[in-house]
């Protein structure tokens, strides 16, 4: 009997210790303090760019169905694009069978494409790809290496408004943006296109080269914090990640952000804290109800994200 007791009294004790450290170690550390990427004055500030060099719209309407056209040709034999865009020298004989060329050229003549805006759930998610996204801008690239052909050939006016056609898709993009997918395709559709403005004389292209190449600047080191999965990196930005999410004016940054709390939940990197965890849940909690509805979705699927499902993501 009392042998029995004493056993009890250990067992109690050992569980008090257990408990005592499960405590601890859950309420140790304290939140990462965001770096001088997200508290300069204009790292909240939304990203821009002048007008680029395109004629004025001849039609208000909303290219949407044209780019959706767009998409689905391109789907529908991507091997082909696939290949016109990375062969070593233009297979001239494939141009005529790039039918996406069709709408491309017809939207240019469309000032706004809300594509994304309106339905981000088409477009977030933890996929490594948007087959939607990558579709356009195998049209865009093709587009481009169309005129360069032309233009190679010594076909200006053929050449000018394929590069223009890119270059307005490109601006669709961007203006439509929801995740960091429609905003790297969109630049480089329009860093692709003014180069080739440029080499037609166009004296409005070099200026817009320019921003381009700043807003790059910012962008670049946001978004190697955000997609990072190298601990030390990671482990250095959580306090900016939070602080994207739930204060960037730039709705790419709050939704990847938000995807990336996700991630957080179970991996905050070398120099992470608990503390960083209990927050990235805490925060996907408030940020389901976010008044945008993009972050809200990118919110739900991260709260969703199991640690089966994290371990497959790239």
């Amino acid at each position: 009997m009392f042998g029995n007791r004493l056993g009890w009294i250990i067992a109690g004790v050992l569980a008090f210790v257990y408990l005592g450290a499960l405590v601890a170690i859950e309420s140790s550390g304290s939140l990462s303090a965001p770096t001088a990427l997200t508290t300069a004055a204009d790292a909240l500030d939304p990203l821009s760019l002048p007008p680029p060099p395109l004629p004025p719209a001849l039609d208000t309407a909303d290219a949407t169905p044209l780019l959706q056209d767009i998409i689905r040709i391109v789907l529908a034999d991507r091997e082909l694009y696939e290949r016109f865009v990375s062969s070593p020298s233009v297979p001239s004989a494939d141009i005529p069978r790039l039918a996406a060329l069709t709408p491309l050229l017809a939207q240019l003549t469309h000032s706004t494409a809300t594509l994304y805006l309106n339905q981000p759930r088409d477009s977030i998610s933890y996929a490594p790809e948007s087959p939607h996204v990558a579709a356009m801008f195998l049209a865009g690239r093709a587009a481009n290496r169309v005129a360069l052909y032309h233009r190679a050939n010594g076909k200006p006016d053929d050449a000018r408004p394929l590069f223009l056609a890119s270059l307005s898709l490109g601006h669709k993009l961007f203006l439509s943006r929801t995740t960091h997918a429609e905003l790297s395709a969109g630049l480089g559709l329009m860093s692709e296109a003014a180069t080739g403005l440029q080499l037609l004389g166009d004296p409005a292209a070099p200026p817009f080269l320019a921003a381009l190449a700043t807003l790059n600047d910012r962008l670049t080191p946001a978004w190697t914090a955000i997609s990072t999965v190298d601990p030390t990196t990671l482990g250095k930005h959580n306090g900016d990640i939070h602080r994207l999410a739930l204060k960037s004016n730039e709705r790419v940054f709050r939704v990847e952000s938000t995807l990336k709390l996700g991630r957080l939940q179970y991996n905050v990197g070398t120099a992470g804290t608990p503390a960083d965890q209990r927050q990235a849940k805490k925060l996907l909690k408030q940020l389901l109800t976010d008044p945008d509805p993009a972050v809200a979705h990118a919110a739900q699927l991260a709260s969703e994200l199991t640690l089966e499902n994290y371990r497959t993501l790239r």
